[in-house]
Order: structure tokens, then C-alpha cells, then sequence
């Protein structure tokens, strides 16, 4: 959240919370991957059943 909604770079996160570099990146790749897997079950899974019940 640092980083993107802040305006952070990835060091000044990493100094402010004390991460790792390595860690940093991991952590913030698993975060991109579960907002991936939430969108495509949540959201956009739930908008193509709307749209097919419409059309029904």
C-alpha cells in the first residue's frame, strides 16, 4: 500500500518496514497474484453470469 497508494519507491518501503529486498518483491507478487485470483473469481465472474441471465 506504501508503494501504491502513497507513492513510495521500493527502497524507501523497504526501509520504512524493515523488509528485505528480496522479500519486498516476493511479497508484493504474491499480493498482485491474490488480487488476480479474487478479480477473476469475484468480479469478473459475477459480471459474465449477469450478462448471461440478462440475456436469458
Amino acid at each position: 500500500m506504501l508503494r501504491e497508494l502513497v507513492g513510495l519507491e521500493a527502497e524507501e518501503v523497504c526501509r520504512e518496514t524493515g523488509l528485505s529486498d528480496a522479500n519486498y518483491w516476493v511479497t508484493m507478487h504474491r499480493a498482485r497474484l491474490r488480487l488476480r485470483e479474487f478479480l477473476e473469481t469475484r468480479w469478473f465472474n459475477q459480471t459474465k453470469t449477469k450478462k448471461e441471465n440478462n440475456h436469458a
